[in-house]
């Protein structure tokens, strides 16, 4: 069965649809539609669709609205130049951010660690660096239990098949070198 052959039985379920792959050419007199899927933002307004609207033209109206909101947040912006200083502004910030992606509960309990994990990591007059914030999964734990450890949290196992699977009361040497075996190259 064709696609075209498809949308036309399955016209009252996927009725948008339809008049998209109808800007297909026609090519030596068999109809070749592409298989087109509607956004979401066509699916809120079924309605252009139905009144033969053009697609190419309703992506140009995104494209219009997507420049006329970034204007609006260009003026609307409040410029907060020392916001580091300000733990509560950080934190309504996380918090306003990890609320569009998490369950409220979960973001409430992410965004004092977020928060405090950027803030730990952050030094006078430099950039923010991510990488010096490291997310662990672990897999037997669940997500309420996500906390933040403040300092360093080795994941490496043991490097020696002779070396004890656990250990008490250990000095810690913390070097930028690799301590691994590595094999000489001979040229």
């Amino acid at each position: 069965m064709r696609s075209a052959t498809f949308l036309r039985y399955a016209r009252a379920m996927y009725f948008p649809c339809a008049p998209c792959t109808r800007v297909q050419p026609r090519r030596s007199g068999v109809t070749r539609r592409a298989h087109v899927l509607r956004p979401a933002s066509l699916a809120r307004d079924p309605v252009l669709g139905v009144q033969g609207v053009h697609p190419r033209i309703i992506a140009d109206g995104f494209e219009v609205a997507k420049t006329r909101a970034l204007e609006f947040l260009d003026k609307f912006k409040v410029s907060k130049p020392e916001a580091w200083k300000d733990r509560e502004f950080l934190t309504q910030v996380a918090r306003t951010a990890l609320r569009t992606k998490l369950p409220f509960d979960m973001a409430d309990q992410l965004t004092e660690i977020v928060t405090d994990a950027v803030l730990t990591v952050r030094r006078e007059g430099e950039p923010i660096d991510l990488h010096m914030v490291e997310r662990m999964h672990m897999l037997h734990r669940t997500d309420k239990d996500s906390r933040l450890v403040k300092g360093l949290v080795m994941d490496h196992g043991g490097r020696h098949p002779d070396m004890p699977s656990y250990m008490e009361n250990c000095y810690i040497m913390i070097g930028n070198i690799s301590l691994e075996y590595e094999k000489t190259e001979h040229t």
